[in-house]
């Protein structure tokens, strides 16, 4: 399983901690893409292995590829690719059926011309835990650096089959990072700041407790290797 793609935590998770940060979500509004039949979805270039599209509603649905994608009925605001593809498609187009990712290396074009609209939708902290994910990637990284060859790094943490380990971890770092976006807009500075290095210091204490717990697949053996380095 692609690191980068694994959901490490949720909004859900968060609010076991601080149910507050939903009370300061604000509303804005987006240009989505509305389909009213299934309609299928051609790729360009043909390499995508993977499409996961996301509704106004919230929710997302894993698109199922014959020899194009078929796109369920709904109102989607961001389609997302496989991380070989590495890119996304952020349906801001406003019109037409046409689509192009955000890093332009690739297209998707619909069968049946989608229904554009502008619609409502209240922001979250879905970037945070994005950033968060991020950032515990490059500390495994870091980590690993010291213990293997760098050419293997991006493979033998993809293959981390426990990744549920480094929840608490990810937990802790959203969140200190949402109260440095909140700071100095909510309640007193004295009581942020207490949040951010609480939950700051938590995540450095549950990720070194995190990473001896991990697995690392079928690169195990790497760990147990005395010098813990290989090289090509």
């Amino acid at each position: 399983m692609a690191f980068m793609t694994t959901d490490l935590t949720t909004l859900a998770g968060l609010t076991k901690y601080e149910a507050e940060i939903n009370n300061f979500a604000k509303p804005y509004t987006r240009k989505a893409l509305s389909v009213a039949a299934i309609t299928q979805l051609t790729a360009n270039p043909d390499t995508i292995t993977a499409i996961t599209a996301h509704k106004s509603n919230g929710t997302s649905v894993s698109l199922v590829k014959s020899t194009t994608w078929a796109l369920p009925i709904g109102e989607y605001v961001r389609f997302v690719t496989d991380t070989t593809a590495n890119d996304y498609f952020s349906l801001l187009e406003g019109s037409g059926s046409f689509l192009t990712s955000a890093g332009g290396g690739f297209t998707l074009t619909l069968g049946t011309a989608p229904t554009w609209s502008t619609v409502t939708m209240t922001s979250d902290w879905q970037p945070k835990i994005d950033l968060a994910r991020q950032m515990i990637y490059d500390m495994l990284y870091t980590t690993l650096a010291g213990k293997i060859d760098v050419y293997y790094i991006a493979d033998v943490i993809d293959a981390i089959t426990n990744t549920d380990a480094l929840t608490i971890a990810a937990e802790y770092k959203s969140l200190e990072l949402i109260y440095m976006d909140l700071y100095g807009k909510i309640g007193t500075q004295e009581i942020v700041e207490a949040k951010i290095e609480f939950y700051r210091q938590g995540f450095k204490d549950a990720f070194d407790r995190a990473f001896p717990a991990l697995d690392f697949g079928d690169y195990g053996y790497l760990m147990s290797n005395e010098s813990g380095r290989i090289s090509r």
